[in-house]
């Protein structure tokens, strides 16, 4: 028969004479296969049962290795199982036990099998046995029917196979947190490795004392008499277990504690046998080799659920099981309910996202198959336990059900073990002591750790919320807002240090500021916590996510404290400044209007927190195309702060960068210069020559200078402006990237562009390495890069750059923000040069219709909007309609002041301010916010 061979079963340390064998087997034409066949990548397991069952023949070195070797033991009996020819060699030794009845061959001493055997050989080889069939296993005790809507799990599986079939493993304990599926797995197992047993028993050990009774069950099918004392009987069934030549295999589901199965567990280590343990208990190692159990991959969870609703769509379907956070018990149940009540998928989604708590009323319990639990009580009992052994540790479980399902940083309690409420409190003082009870929580499977934290799971947080009182509840929301709030930097928008503890923190602010519990007056910290997230969100292109956090935090602290506190005027110079970047200053002015008022109220017209009010409201001011109701604003600012703080104060310096960007606006680059000069001066002063702050002042002045037609002499100053930051920050920093767009716009205006795009795109490396790819700070790169390639006459390399740039754009500000208008006029000047002036129109006349709405009708960025637009329109062949949109153009021009960067009809169109500088935090302007 094609593809007959036979089974070469050893002890390793006989390698040796296995080359001697299969010598003498290719001599003799009979095909041979060992495990020094096996392929890279295929499972040990698997290969090994298939080889086993379709060989011809199966060969045993016997030797007192292959006494030892539970490999050998096993192989041996699948084949036995399998009804094989057996033929063993007697290298050295005894004959294997298991084979001690059938008639073997001596090589003692390394000799090559004798002709006979392999004549027997090659006999089988010629007409061999058909592959086996072995018998299939009587099932004992309560064992779970197979659940038909299993799916995944196959990595496990052949884990598992591997350690309990072909390795010296005898008892594998699983272990993982409730509605894990544990249980599911080892019934799965049983299932599909029914033939590899002669008997598989299922004994439930969730109640230690009930165990010997289910042991005593085995004695009729293992022919022992029954006997009245249970625990005798369960005594001798282990010993016979210990001994018998039967494949028999015991499932332990739901043991609790390691000491109470151990006495039930079989000794002696028969190689025919095999047990496995489920637990949510982790302390196995002793007793067993142990497997952890995590939730579903992805794409298993995803299947898992389509068993369910067949026609679900993908994406709808990953979205439900990364809500429910891949638990096969909640998946499954989740299943149940869509199939039951036929409800929308994505209506299902929305239905999770805002039950809370109540979430498991989204679950169809009835259809639970092969769950002993429901999700309201699959952590009970392990809870429980917690709460007794160790109530620190059910403390801390509590508070970080109030966290996200994320990783919670330890040192979150560590850090102020005072606020903690006792005993956690000792504990976290000691750490020692905070370990042991961190491991409590591990122990039992209730988390998970990694090196960035504990993490719970989002249902376990909700039954255990769910489980509280109102009080219990307010009390735990209160302590962790506390911990994060001693916990968390105040500042974020100029600390680039604090941004990454805050990116790991937000979700757990986030998480805990999403309650319903009342909030306690003065000594709340939500409100704090509220306003901090959303300026770390505003400070990262988030600012729509930004918005509802400041206006909770508004509505918060007017509820605390009234509507004319400054708290309340701190909330709302905030939002205005997330408002300013939505593109909506006409919503942020009456709220920074309100500030001032509250400002003025409290602390009189003089007083320094007025002049932050003064000078936001100016720079939203100047945003509405009002620079000169910004300037007296902005210049009173400057009476007050040189009034509180002296003529040489920072905070000064600050001010007269802020007026000079709007004299700029007001076309006075030569008005901007000396007071720029004179911030300059300041901070050299204060800082020394080579402080950030006085790089800050070089940048702005240097643009200030490129306004004036004196790009030679900003320069110098933007080349010490990055040398000061790199020395700073370092070559990667935020801060860099500003300075290198900077001295490259300068190097464009010198003809330079060959120059200025190395620096560009290192601009571009860093601040995609800092905020991400989609940041509206990227978006300002892309564009500024595209304009240096359209001088380097690469119009195609800029377009996709302008795109990106657009995209980026109006998925932060939405699509009539100004920024967008900016965006479309540069994309249009490059379609245009590449000879798409029909596609360059309609973004332009998109481009005019945001210029107008933001700026009114007679500003002077729709006059250069309304010249581009011109332009395009003659090439498009149309001079009649757009010689009125030039002579509008120029009655605007005329009218107003010039921006300080003009716009031929022919140039190609940049931002009305420079382009990347006018909202970059420290540069061009400074929002002035407050903790």
């Amino acid at each position: 028969m094609a593809g007959a061979f036979v089974f070469i079963s050893y002890a390793h340390a006989d390698l040796a004479y296995v080359k001697v064998l299969t010598q003498a087997l290719d001599e003799a034409g009979v095909p041979w296969w060992y495990d020094e066949r096996l392929a890279s990548g295929d499972r040990f397991a698997r290969v090994l049962r298939d080889r086993i069952d379709r060989c011809a023949a199966f060969i045993v070195v016997m030797s007192p290795s292959a006494h030892r070797s539970a490999y050998v033991a096993k192989e041996v009996r699948r084949a036995l199982r399998g009804r094989r020819p057996i033929h063993p060699l007697l290298l050295s030794g005894d004959p294997l036990p298991a084979v001690a009845d059938r008639h073997y061959v001596s090589v003692e001493g390394g000799l090559a099998p004798p002709p006979a055997f392999l004549d027997t050989l090659r006999v089988h080889i010629a007409d061999p046995p058909p592959p086996a069939s072995p018998a299939r296993a009587m099932l004992v005790g309560r064992v779970p029917r197979q659940n038909p809507n299993f799916v995944g799990r196959e990595a496990l599986l052949q884990q598992l196979a591997e350690d309990l079939l072909w390795s010296p493993v005898a008892v594998q304990a699983l272990h993982g947190t409730g509605g894990v599926g544990k249980t599911q797995l080892a019934t799965e197992f049983a299932y599909r490795h029914r033939d590899d047993y002669d008997l598989i028993a299922w004994i439930d050990a969730e109640n230690a004392d009930l165990i010997p009774g289910q042991l005593a069950d085995l004695a009729p099918p293992l022919g022992l008499p029954a006997d009245s004392d249970a625990t005798q009987t369960a005594t001798q069934v282990l010993a016979t277990l210990e001994r018998i030549e039967l494949t028999w295999l015991l499932v332990y589901d739901n043991a609790i504690r390691p000491h109470d199965l151990e006495p039930w567990l079989p000794r002696g280590g028969n190689p025919h046998g095999d047990v496995i343990i489920t637990s949510r208990e982790t302390q196995w190692s002793e007793l067993a080799t142990t497997l952890d159990i995590d939730v579903m991959t992805y794409d298993e969870a995803v299947a898992l659920l389509k068993t369910r609703v067949p026609g679900i769509d993908e994406s709808v379907a990953g979205e439900i099981v990364e809500y429910l956070g891949r638990l096969p018990l909640a998946v499954d149940l989740a299943g149940g309910f869509l199939a039951t009540n036929h409800t929308p998928p994505h209506r299902y989604m929305q239905m999770l996202r805002s039950a809370g708590d109540e979430v498991t009323r989204l679950f169809d319990e009835s259809q639970r198959v092969g769950y002993r639990h429901t999700i309201a009580t699959v952590w009970e009992p392990t809870r429980a336990d917690l709460e007794q052994a160790n109530p620190a540790a059910a403390q801390l479980l509590r508070l970080c059900a109030f966290l996200a399902p994320e990783p919670v940083p330890l040192d979150l309690f560590t850090t102020h073990p005072e606020t903690l409420p006792e005993p956690l409190a000792s504990a976290a003082a000691d750490p020692a002591a905070f370990e042991s009870t961190v491991g409590q929580i591990l122990r039992r499977s209730l988390a998970r750790r990694d090196p960035d934290g504990l993490t719970l799971h989002r249902l376990l947080a909700a039954t255990i919320r769910r489980t509280m009182t109102a009080n219990e509840r307010e009390a735990a929301v209160h302590v962790v807002c506390k911990l994060l709030y001693k916990f968390l930097p105040g500042e974020i928008t100029d600390a680039p240090q604090n941004w990454p503890i805050w990116s790991s923190i937000l979700p757990h602010v986030l998480a805990a500021t999403d309650t319903k519990v009342t909030h306690r007056g003065k000594h709340d910290r939500t409100s704090w916590l509220l306003d901090r997230a959303a300026i770390f969100l505003k400070t990262h292109g988030q600012a729509r996510a930004a918005q509802p956090l400041l206006e909770r935090a508004l509505r918060i602290d007017e509820a605390t404290y009234g509507p004319d506190h400054p708290t309340v005027a701190v909330r709302l110079s905030n939002l205005a400044t997330v408002l300013q970047d939505l593109g909506h200053p006409e919503k942020a002015q009456p709220l920074l209007e309100r500030a001032l008022r509250i400002g003025e109220a409290t602390h009189g017209p003089d007083h320094p927190t007025v002049a932050v009010r003064l000078s936001n409201l100016a720079l939203v001011l100047q945003d509405l195309g009002h620079p000169e109701k910004a300037q007296p604003l902005l210049e009173r600012a400057l009476r007050i702060d040189e009034a509180t703080h002296g003529p040489d104060h920072p905070t000064v310096a600050t001010t007269l960068s802020n007026l000079a960007t709007v004299l700029q606006d007001l076309g006075h680059p030569e008005k901007a210069q000396p007071l720029l000069e004179r911030a300059l001066r300041i901070d050299e002063t204060t800082y020394g020559p080579d402080h950030p702050a006085v790089a800050t002042r070089l940048s702005n002045l240097a643009l200030v200078l490129k306004d004036l037609g004196q790009a030679e002499a900003a320069r110098p100053l933007l080349e010490r402006a990055l040398r000061i930051n790199e020395t700073t920050y370092g070559p990667d920093h935020p801060a860099v990237a500003i300075r290198l767009s900077n001295l490259a716009l300068v190097l464009k205006d010198l003809n330079q562009a060959e120059a200025a795009r190395p620096l560009l795109e290192r601009a571009l490396r860093i601040d995609e390495a800092t905020y991400g790819p989609d940041h509206p700070t990227v978006a300002i790169r892309l564009s500024n890069l595209a304009l240096v390639l359209q001088d380097l006459n690469q119009a195609e390399a800029a377009r996709p750059l302008l795109e990106r740039a657009l995209r980026i754009d109006e998925a932060t500000y939405g699509p009539d923000h100004p920024t967008v208008a900016t965006t479309l006029s540069n994309l249009a000047t490059v379609l245009k040069v590449l000879g798409h002036p029909e596609k360059a129109q309609p973004l332009l006349e998109r481009a005019l219709r945001i210029d107008e709405a933001t700026y009114g009708p007679d500003h002077p960025t729709v006059a250069s909007t309304l010249s581009n637009l011109a332009t395009v329109l003659k090439v498009l062949g149309h001079p009649e309609k757009a010689q009125p949109l030039l002579e509008r153009a120029l009655r605007i021009k005329k009218g107003q002041p010039q921006p300080p960067t003009s716009l031929e009809d022919e140039a190609a169109p940049e931002l009305p301010r420079e382009p990347g500088l006018a909202k970059q935090a420290g540069d061009s302007r400074t929002w002035r916010l407050h903790p």
